[in-house]
Order: C-alpha cells, then sequence, then structure tokens
C-alpha cells in the first residue's frame, strides 16, 4: 500500500525554503539561551545555591554531555529534517505514541520557557521604565504588552525575527565581553584560576551534580537549531547545533571565572548570596560610567525579549509540526501565504503563554519568583526529559537503519549522552524545589515535575486512541508533511525496516 498522499499546498502546509543561513541560525539558537541573563543571573544563582566556587567547570561538562547528546542527534536530525524536531526524532526511533507524548511535552515546555522569560522582562523592563520615564507599570501588563509584539513577528518572515534576535544578540555579546575584561583586569588580589580546578566541583557530589543542572538550564536552546531545518540553507541547522553550543558554554565559563578572579574565589559564593541578580553589575561598577550600567540594565531586558521571541518561534513550529501531522487540529499545521510562516502556530502558542500569564496572574503569583524562575526551571526540566529520549531514539534508529554512521555516531555518543543526561533528569527531579526555591518536600515541588509526567500519560492516551481509532490519520504521525505530497489517496501504513529516508521509519509501534 501506498503512503497517504493529501492534496498539498505551497502556501498553506509547508514553511519557507532556505531562508536562514548557518551564521543567521546560529546567532538564533544562542539567542534562545539569553546570555547575558545568564551570565547576569544564572551564574550568580549557581553558586547561591550549591556553595562551590567551580560554576565554570559545570558549565564546560554540561556542555560535554550535550555535545554527546547532539551527535546522535545531529546524524538523525540530517536525515529527518523536519519542523519539530525533538517530536520527530522520537517519532523515527521509538515510535508513534511516544511521539505524541513528546509532541505535547515540547509544545507546554516551551510555552513555559516563553512565559517565564516573559515574566523576568516584565520585571526587569517595568524598572527600567519606572526609572527612566517615572511610570509605574505592572509587570504582567509590561509582559503582555511584548507578548502582542512577539505574536506578531511570529507570523511575519523568520529572517525578521532572526535579524532582531541578531542585533540584540551582538549587544549583548559585547557588554559581557567588555564586563569579563574588566573583572579580570581588576581582580580581588591576584588572578586565579582556582575556579577551574575540576576536583573542587566533582568533590561536591550530589551539589555538584545541582550546579550541572543549573548550567544546563543556561545552554537549552541550542538544540533547536534543528526545529528550522525546512527553512534552513544545506548544512546550516548542524553547523548551527555545534557552534551555539560550544559558543554559549564559552562564554559562560569564561565569564563566570572572570567573576570569580574580580569577587575573590573567597568571596564570591558569599557576594552572589548578598547581590543576587545585580552581582555582576556590583563587580564592575567602581571601574565603569554609571550610564553604561544604565545600557547593561537595559540589554538585560532586551537579552530576556530575545530569547522570547526565539522560543515563541519554536514553539510555533512545534504547534505546526503537530498540527501538518494532525496530531492537534489541522489549523495549526497552516502557514501564511505572504510569508510562509508558521501562523496558526504563532497564534496558537501566544495563546497558551497568554493562558500561563492569566493562571498566574490569578494567584497573586510573583512574576519573577515563580514565573520567571519557576517557568524556565519547569521548562528546562521538560526539554531535558526530551533529549534524553532522543539519545534512546537515535540508537534504535541507527541498530535498525544504519548507513554510513560510525560507531561514535550511532552508539557510543548516544549512549554516553542518555547516561550523562538520565543522571541530570534524576538529580532535578529530587532537588526541583532547590532549583525553584522552595522546600524540595512541598507539594509544588512535587506537582511542577509531576505535571511533565501528566502531559505525557495525556499524550500517550491520545496516541493510543487515534491507532485504534483513526489509523490514518495515525500514520500522519512522525512523517513531517511527507503525506503532502500530489497523487491519490489512500491508507497509511506503517514504514517498513527497507524504507527509504523519505519515509521514516518509525519503531515501536504496531
Amino acid at each position: 500500500m501506498a503512503v497517504q498522499a493529501f492534496p498539498a499546498s505551497a502556501v498553506t502546509n509547508r514553511l519557507a525554503r532556505n531562508r536562514l543561513s548557518w551564521g543567521t541560525l546560529g546567532g538564533y539558537v544562542v539567542a534562545l539561551a539569553a546570555p547575558l541573563t545568564v551570565v547576569g543571573a544564572g551564574l550568580t544563582n549557581g553558586w547561591a545555591v550549591t556553595g562551590l566556587t567551580s560554576i565554570p567547570i559545570a558549565y564546560l561538562a554540561v556542555a560535554l554531555i550535550l555535545w554527546w547528546f547532539a551527535v546522535g542527534y545531529v546524524a538523525l536530525g540530517r536525515r529527518i529534517p523536519n519542523a519539530g524536531a525533538l517530536y520527530v526524532t522520537i517519532a523515527a526511533g521509538i515510535g508513534r505514541v511516544a511521539a505524541v507524548a513528546a509532541g505535547l511535552v515540547a509544545v507546554v515546555s516551551y510555552a513555559a520557557m516563553e512565559a517565564g522569560l516573559l515574566g523576568g522582562f516584565g520585571v526587569a523592563g517595568g524598572r527600567q521604565i519606572a526609572e527612566l520615564f517615572g511610570p509605574d507599570i505592572s509587570p504582567w501588563w509590561v509582559a503582555i504588552a511584548a507578548l502582542v509584539v512577539i505574536t506578531v513577528l511570529g507570523v511575519l518572515k523568520v529572517n525578521l525575527a532572526g535579524r532582531i534576535l541578531a542585533i540584540a544578540l551582538v549587544a549583548e555579546i559585547l557588554a559581557i565581553l567588555v564586563f569579563d575584561v574588566i573583572e579580570i583586569a581588576h581582580p580581588h588580589g591576584s588572578v586565579s584560576l582556582a575556579a577551574l580546578n575540576p576536583l573542587e566541583l566533582f568533590g561536591g557530589g550530589g551539589t555538584a551534580l545541582v550546579g550541572m543542572v543549573i548550567a544546563l538550564t543556561g545552554l537549552v536552546g541550542f538544540e533547536d537549531s534543528y526545529n528550522y531545518s525546512e527553512e534552513a540553507k544545506k548544512g546550516a541547522p548542524w553547523i548551527a547545533v555545534y557552534g551555539a553550543l560550544a559558543f554559549t558554554a564559552a562564554i559562560y565559563a569564561l565569564s563566570a571565572w572572570a567573576m570569580t578572579v574580580a569577587a575573590g574565589p573567597d568571596n564570591v559564593v558569599a557576594g552572589a548570596g548578598k547581590y543576587a541578580d545585580q552581582y555582576l553589575f556590583h563587580l564592575v561598577s567602581p571601574y565603569v560610567p554609571s550610564w553604561s550600567l544604565r545600557v547593561a540594565q537595559i540589554l538585560l531586558c532586551t537579552s530576556l525579549l530575545a530569547a522570547a521571541i526565539g522560543f515563541s518561534n519554536t514553539g510555533a513550529r512545534y504547534f505546526f509540526a503537530l498540527g501538518r501531522d494532525r496530531v492537534l487540529p489541522a489549523v495549526f499545521g497552516r502557514t501564511w501565504s505572504r510569508t510562509a510562516a508558521p501562523a496558526g502556530g504563532a497564534i496558537a502558542q501566544s495563546v497558551l503563554v497568554l493562558a500561563i500569564i492569566v493562571v498566574m496572574v490569578s494567584r497573586g503569583a510573583d512574576p519573577e519568583t515563580a514565573l520567571f524562575f519557576g517557568g524556565t526551571v519547569f521548562a528546562g526540566y521538560g526539554v531535558l526529559l526530551l533529549m534524553t529520549l532522543c539519545c534512546v531514539a537515535a540508537l534504535v534508529y541507527f541498530a535498525r537503519k544504519r548507513r554510513d554512521e560510525n560507531a561514535w555516531q550511532a552508539r557510543i555518543a548516544p549512549v554516553l549522552g542518555f547516561l550523562g543526561l538520565a543522571v541530570i533528569a534524576t538529580v532535578t527531579t529530587v532537588n526541583f524545589g532547590t532549583l525553584v526555591g522552595i522546600p524540595n518536600d512541598s507539594f509544588a515541588a512535587r506537582a511542577l515535575p509531576a505535571g511533565i509526567g501528566a502531559v505525557a500519560v495525556l499524550g500517550i492516551a491520545w496516541g493510543l486512541l487515534r491507532r485504534a481509532t483513526n489509523r490514518t490519520a495515525y500514520g500522519r504521525i512522525g512523517q513531517g508533511g511527507r503525506h503532502l505530497t500530489a497523487g491519490p489517496a489512500a491508507a497509511v501504513p506503517e514504514p517498513s525496516p527497507a524504507a527509504t529516508s523519505e519515509a521514516v521509519v518509525l519503531g515501536g509501534d504496531g
């Protein structure tokens, strides 16, 4: 039996082709990490929570684990270049039912990430508006105003958002590097390499692993390169994956070390607890004019906004992929004819983010502690679980359908990546409360990670229901638009192991 063919539309079912170069895409995914936000708040949080000075090594250690993950992820991504990359990868290796669960977890996780970043932007942006112009605007209104702008950008050409992110990224990276130079040039005593001692980190036991979890949340986003593979130029996604991971890990490790030099290794932990997200600015303030600190504070706002824009586009493409494969309503799988952007997905993403914000407002939650810290950690946890499953997917896929991939790509790196990510996922689950600033034995500390599990269970149930009641719709799952080819309609069989790369071989489904 032939693969199902449905009437195709070049303007309503397909994303724009060849719009993103490797440089644009790389800048795009680096911006997702919000570098200035991580340097300004993430590093400080790492010291304050763990009490360890060797946070620079934590970022490098996590980058190594993520590189292992990336090897199999990239090798498989070259076979199945589609939007909704984590979802499609899991479909190819583990199966359709698991893919439905993964797709829903991805949608919820990236919406929570955008909402969390908007919470942080609301606080930081509202503070700058009050200090510069006088009016005291609620952080929630600032966040909602930003969401409106982001929604508009989401239906425009993807390279327009890419240019905006590139401008914001260059500015914040320059600010980070200038601050690094100033800190190293003004050491507390002498320039010390104590923070680069790996023995201090790995001698910390469970505390060190918590530090690695915090480091991982600052690196989430590089995996998004393959989410744009339909819109990227040839070779751009894999270059962007490795380039973004290496660049962000290096800039974070350098900046963390520079801050320990300026504060002194013996003082950096205490200073992090005292000054919190203002620690970076405290360290450089004696050596720079006051206006430069104001500029840096504004760049912190643009860093948060740029990352929110990027994650909005990420979520939109997951909605698009799931709508195109009929996991979600078909309207989400359509693009706007003028821009070939996933307009339905962009609007759905914004509606979901708005719903999260409204729930937080109705509960009287704090936009910084509850939404920014809680939302981003929750989102990072969901993405971490998906990346762990992707390592399994790569192993299964290449065990069944290996071509020119070597043992490192097909077996060794995915195994190492799975082991490393599984350990981090376990530590995250156990210490979720610590990561969001609440007791580990509290209801919220258990409910938040359980929420990801609930979404996954819902996805499994939906996948099983599709398999039992609608085999045609079920056959679309994980196909990434391969069914949108001209030809007569026909039922969709389960792909066989002999299928080509144009028809994804799905594992675990009957």
